[in-house]
């Protein structure tokens, strides 16, 4: 069973710089200078590339691969906080250290696989191994761990690593070892689990759908999961599911787990496994209720303060991902040629009104538009159009009614910059068409491509200018550059505004400056709040 599991090929005759007693290896690695992420990363890598090309005692091997996770743990919690808020495709150093900790993750990873396969040979020959529990637990953990790597750069995950995750599980329950407690230190909510936890921690993340998410938030499920990952169940598939929450497994296939349809059902299910994430999802719910509420969740696992910034945001985002595993509701066309895109609520204000800086009736530098007059006018000079939106060229893919799928060569030398969230302006670069407003919603990259899923916010979006009534606590100095999005009955979308972040509170008046007159609203419902923008519904005052 466990023979699909990968790892390198060991032979004595390679040359060993590594230590290989623990109390050397624990000198060694408490030498390394770990703020100095680039050449610590480097120089663990090296380590672990030799050490697991090597033959060792499996007991030996454990003990020596539980003194690199702490170091290891360490160095990945500070590159994780370097990655948020980056733009997509990381600067070339960046994403030498990005993937070289993910290469180390998968050293581990092998280290710990070595131990299972050799574990796996003495119990066939009849002798016991008591840290076969801990080395099924660690290798799904850093197989889990590399899989969160490649979510937190956007790109996909090593080949095969869903596949060996199941593996082990399915192994771990063979031996009857789902109940045996693991200590892990490294999970500060839970430093004492098992095997299910580990593997529903993994097939949770898997099912989360990380590509639409920011860094910020994808390391808030992982760490989130640390704690009530033991909430959800796995049971082997017997009965077909009535409810929502369920997902089912396919051992055989290199993927996580997919939603349960009636046209999912399998026609042979001994091998198949059903996630059941009612409970889980019920939590979050409640969770989330609570923030709704004003109060903050009982912070026990994650900390203090662990909800206090996108919890709210996180806590959304995985109900819809466990619990309501939203289906396509229409249907995307293929379609081709080349796109702009500009970033940005300013240059989406910009390009908005027609390529001009917004001038509002308000505004002392005079009106949005510029007036008919001679081009040395101060009028024209002052609103004519600037330079520094910059405008980035893309592929189209496909379309539907709600968004665009766009996408780049990476082969091809090109300034380009994406991040999940990013408010943009777009439009297709073809006979002058109308800019349009959206939201990047989701980034995939590969070795050759970027491809990027965009929600279009409607036809007839305006640039606005706006601030509140009256004296604030906002920090507006003067009206600040947004966007007025209308009414839209085909996509159940009422009228709303785009902002910076802080404009938004319930009930709170505004004045939205549209160029040629200022009128008072009133802010209703929150639609969503990113790290750049609040997207809120409005009604007219008066």
């Amino acid at each position: 069973m466990v023979s699909i599991l990968a790892i390198p090929e060991q032979n004595s005759s390679n040359t060993v710089t590594v230590e290989l007693t623990p109390d050397q290896t624990r000198e060694w690695l408490a030498k390394l200078t770990l703020l100095d992420t680039e050449d610590s990363l480097a120089r663990i890598f090296q380590a672990l590339h030799e050490f697991n090309r090597v033959p060792v005692k499996p007991g030996s091997r454990l003990r020596l691969l539980e003194l690199y996770r702490t170091p290891i743990g360490f160095i990945g919690e500070n590159i994780e906080k370097t990655l948020y808020d980056k733009y997509s495709p990381l600067s070339e150093k960046q994403s030498k250290i990005t993937d070289l900790c993910r290469r180390v993750n998968m050293e581990m990873a092998y280290g710990y696989k070595s131990v299972v396969l050799d574990s796996a040979v003495m119990l066939r020959s009849g002798r016991t191994n008591n840290d076969l529990s801990t080395a099924i637990h660690r290798s799904i953990r850093y197989l889990t761990h590399a899989l969160y790597n490649s979510a937190l750069t956007y790109n996909s995950y090593p080949a095969g690593t869903w596949m060996e995750i199941h593996t082990l599980y399915i192994y771990a329950r063979k031996l009857g070892f789902l109940d045996n407690p693991v200590k892990d230190a490294l999970n500060r909510s839970r430093p004492s689990n098992n095997i299910p936890h580990a593997y529903q921690q993994a097939v949770l993340f898997g099912i989360s759908d990380s590509y639409k998410l920011s860094v910020k938030v994808i390391g808030m499920i992982y760490r989130y999961l640390d704690r009530w990952a033991s909430s959800a169940e796995i049971s082997p598939f017997r009965t077909l599911p009535t409810t929502r929450c369920q997902f089912v497994i396919d051992p055989a296939q290199d993927l996580p787990a997919q939603p349960y349809t009636e046209g999912l059902t399998p026609k042979r299910t001994r091998h198949h496994m059903l996630l059941d994430a009612r409970t889980i999802t019920n939590i979050a719910h409640n969770q989330w209720h609570s923030l709704r509420a004003g109060t903050s969740p009982n912070p026990a696992g994650p900390g203090v303060g662990f909800f206090e910034n996108g919890g709210a945001d996180m806590l959304e985002r995985v109900i819809r991902a466990w619990g309501l595993a939203p289906r396509r509701k229409h249907p995307r066309n293929a379609i081709s040629g080349p796109y702009q895109l500009a970033l940005g609520i300013p240059a989406c204000n910009f390009y908005l009104n027609g390529g001009f800086t917004f001038k509002g009736v308000a505004d002392d530098n005079g009106p949005r538009n510029p007036p008919a007059a001679t081009d040395n006018s101060d009028a024209q000079q002052r609103t004519a159009p600037i330079q520094d939106h910059t405008k980035q060229n893309w592929l189209a893919a496909d379309e539907s009614i709600h968004g665009i799928c766009m996408y780049v060569d990476l082969s091809r030398p090109a300034a380009i910059l994406a991040r999940v969230g990013e408010v943009v302006a777009f439009r297709t670069n073809r006979g002058g068409a109308n800019w349009s407003a959206g939201l990047i919603r989701r980034i995939r990259i590969t070795d050759t491509e970027l491809r990027l899923g965009l929600q279009k916010l409607g036809a007839g979006c305006t640039a606005v200018a706006l601030r509140p009534v009256g004296k604030s606590d906002m920090p507006l100095g003067s009206f600040k550059l947004s966007i007025s999005i209308p009414n839209h009955d085909n996509i159940e979308q009422s009228q709303s505004l785009l902002t910076p972040p802080g404009a938004y509170r319930k009930s709170r008046q505004l004045m939205v400056d549209d160029g040629s007159a200022v009128r008072i609203v009133r802010a209703n419902k929150l639609i969503e709040r990113g790290l750049h923008y609040e997207w809120f519904e409005y009604e007219e005052m008066g």
